[in-house]
């Protein structure tokens, strides 16, 4: 699988149709997989913490969700071939899913709000085996944590899927991946309020120039303005640094 080499992270330089296959192959192969994505907000917080970029480079594949990283591609002279976010490729999920009788548990997000996606999922692809659901506001340090591995475990799950947000979701990967009997875990994000439909998508239109991010940041500033300003810039430059100086 082609990686390309941004700040030292290895992004999967993947289609969406390889990403497909790669997890139809996994879950016939009962091998174990962790599925990663970047954006420019994990690209930051790599220089924060080093475990993340740790965990970045130790996954099987880390997808480029954001569209400031594959510019930061461009301009490093290593083009990625595609975006690919979780937000579209959940759908296709589900329908690998189905297809090869696979099962699934959600982890992250209020309960509401992982009860409500569980039940547009089902709604959606009424075969879809979803073993299980939990919130991802429990206590990852005591016997809580041990209880929503124990929960997950005893769901025979095949894949598990985190919308526990960045960079909580990563860490609890860094921490307790190796007691997860899962074949694929995947972070997600937001992605369980996209499947609970109380999140919409920006337009197709906006999402092809790369503004998303400026769609996200007007319908939730409060969030998001500290994330993008001054993110967004200081990741153009340490980009513009790297070429330079590399």
């Amino acid at each position: 699988m082609k990686k390309v080499d941004i700040l030292g992270i290895k992004v999967s330089s993947i289609t969406q149709f390889e990403l497909d296959n790669f997890t139809r192959e996994t879950l016939e192969n009962k091998s174990k997989k962790l599925i990663l994505y970047s954006n420019i907000y994990g690209m930051n917080l790599i220089f924060k913490h080093r475990w993340m970029a740790e965990l970045f480079n130790r996954s099987d594949i880390l997808l480029c969700d954001g569209a400031g990283v594959k510019w930061g591609s461009q301009i490093l002279g290593t083009p990625i071939r595609e975006r690919i976010t979780l937000t579209d490729w959940g759908w296709d999920l589900a329908d690998i899913l189905v297809e090869t009788g696979s099962s699934i548990f959600l982890l992250g997000s209020e309960d509401k709000v992982a009860a409500m996606a569980v039940d547009r999922l089902k709604k959606r692809y009424p075969n879809l085996n979803i073993a299980g659901y939990h919130h991802g506001f429990f206590n990852v340090e005591n016997e809580e944590n041990i209880n929503v591995m124990e929960k997950i475990n005893s769901s025979g799950s095949d894949v598990l899927l985190l919308g526990m947000g960045m960079p909580r979701q990563e860490k609890w990967i860094y921490d307790n991946m190796k007691n997860i009997n899962s074949k694929i875990i995947i972070t997600g994000g937001a992605v369980f309020n996209y499947f609970a439909g109380i999140q919409k998508r920006s337009p197709k239109w906006v999402s092809k120039i790369g503004m998303e991010w400026l769609h996200r940041l007007l319908h939730d500033p409060v969030k998001l303005f500290p994330r993008y300003f001054p993110g967004n810039f200081t990741f153009l430059f340490r980009i513009i640094k790297h070429r330079i100086f590399r």
